[in-house]
């Protein structure tokens, strides 16, 4: 009888926590409850790359336990489910549940493709689309605007009268896939990276801080998407397409519509608010209201449009945003923390072994160029695995290798969040990916092609963006 894949890789998990226990020894940084926790670690991110990110994330809780670098559950608990990112990523994921049912993403698509300014220029008609995809894939979970922006792709497409299979449309597709991968990074609003990532700088980062450096890699990175088609790719120009009037067919905007948009207003309102009100007679409110982090506006969205009544019934169902929610993501989530909160903790010592086994080796390098080589390490791996695990191993690796250096941690952790990002050259690199792939209307052949030039790109993009950054915040 065929022995299961699963089965082999579990059987090859358990042989690599036993050969990290008699081959891995505590000497110099590193102490036994790292070698146990390493022990813990490395299975399970075989597990994660292999089989599942969610049992083994719990099994991981379980047996952490016993290695000794936690008291015991109630420690563990406190690093992974406690840990206030993991509630963060729920609050936002509801919010961005309720933001969906209301039609933000085609209303926003379709404010954008009126204007003006896209009338018969198939190029520009092609921007304004991919920007009302930024706009909202910053504020919505990644995969539910991959799956609603490709179907608004195919609709578009037939409404303006462009083949399907054609140049333009394959454009439209590739374009959309690199927005909604590259977008999302921007904020950490129902996006488990930049969370992940914030967490993990030594210094405090606020979310202000990091959507500021974000768009503006963001927008680098739409420069280059749109150039590749534009003067490489050249779509319209193959297919000869012309590009009519785009006529709203949609209804006049709801009174539900302008309050999810208003919605969505106050809660960035109440994150910018503190950042630059620190004085005066509102400072103390604005404190006090402070004190409950990022967490606290996209609360009060959640409750405006739970609570307010449109024609007799709330504006969004929260009940039906919290069924959508993906828990996968909060369990994994879990795993994540726990194992970045072992490796610097330093009562296993892990970032510290890394930082002495490494360092001597590359300690004639400049911390530039090694971080050049952990990006594209980084963007190699996140093609064949998982981005958020990618992310996690990489910066953890960037915090043990930097860690005396004096350089700025924050752009280092940034960049190599925007590197994770650029998974779209297999269908397994990441969700959105494997959405796009799967499009009976889409030629594999050409969006590959062009999507290889696009990271390209965009690699020496992340690395030149990253000089700003590094300035302003260094």
């Amino acid at each position: 009888m065929k022995l299961s894949k699963t089965y082999v890789h579990i059987g090859i998990a358990a042989l690599i926590l036993i050969l990290v226990k008699l081959v891995i020894r505590p000497e110099g940084s590193l102490t036994q409850a790292g070698v146990d926790a390493l022990a813990v670690c490395i299975p399970t991110i075989y597990l994660w790359i292999t089989v599942s990110t969610t049992w083994p994330s719990l099994l991981a809780l379980m047996l952490i336990c016993f290695t000794g670098a936690y008291d015991g559950i109630a420690s563990v608990s406190a690093v992974s489910l406690g840990n206030q990112s993991v509630l963060f990523t729920l609050v936002c994921l509801i919010f961005s549940g309720m933001l969906i049912e209301n039609g933000i993403i085609g209303r926003c698509a379709d404010f954008f493709l009126s204007r003006r300014i896209a009338r018969g220029r198939p190029y520009m008609f092609m921007f304004m689309f991919f920007l009302s995809v930024t706009v909202v894939v910053s504020f919505l979970e990644k995969n539910a605007v991959m799956i609603v922006t490709c179907e608004l792709v195919r609709e578009l497409m037939a409404k303006m009268g462009v083949k399907e299979h054609s140049e333009y449309s394959n454009a439209m597709y590739l374009g959309t896939l690199m927005v909604v991968s590259i977008g999302g990074n921007s904020t950490p609003v129902s996006h488990v990276i930049p969370i992940i990532m914030m967490r993990m700088i030594p210094a405090d980062i606020s979310l202000v801080k990091w959507c500021a450096a974000g768009m503006l890699v963001n927008a680098v990175m739409l420069a280059i998407t749109m150039t590749v088609i534009a003067v490489v790719w050249k779509p319209a120009e193959k297919d000869g397409l012309k590009i009519g009037e785009y006529k709203s067919e949609m209804e006049p905007v709801s009174s539900r519509e302008k309050l999810t948009v208003a919605s969505v207003v106050i809660v960035i309102l109440l994150w910018l608010i503190p950042e630059f009100i620190t004085s005066g007679p509102l400072s103390g409110i604005i404190s006090l209201f402070d004190k409950c982090g990022s967490i606290g506006p996209v609360v009060v969205g959640i409750v405006i449009l739970s609570v307010v009544q449109i024609g007799g019934r709330p504006a969004s169902d929260i009940n039906a945003a919290i069924k959508k929610v993906p828990l996968r993501l909060i369990v994994f989530q879990c795993g994540v923390f726990l194992i970045s909160d072992l490796t610097g903790s330093e009562s296993t010592g892990i970032r510290g072994a890394v930082y002495d086994a490494i360092y001597p080796h590359i300690q004639n390098i400049s911390p530039f160029m090694i971080l050049v080589i952990l990006v594209i390490l980084a963007v190699i791996m996140t093609n064949f695995t998982s981005n958020v695990i990618t992310a996690a191993l990489f910066a953890e690796l960037a915090l043990a290798l930097f860690a005396d250096s004096g350089y700025p941690m924050f752009p280092v952790i940034l960049i190599i969040s925007y590197a994770v990002c650029l998974a779209m050259l297999t269908p397994s690199a990441s969700v959105q990916t494997a959405i796009v792939y799967d499009q009976d209307n889409v030629r594999l052949g050409d969006v590959w092609k062009y999507a290889f030039y696009m990271v390209i790109l965009m690699l020496a993009g992340i690395l030149a963006a990253s000089l700003p950054v590094m300035i302003i915040y260094g």
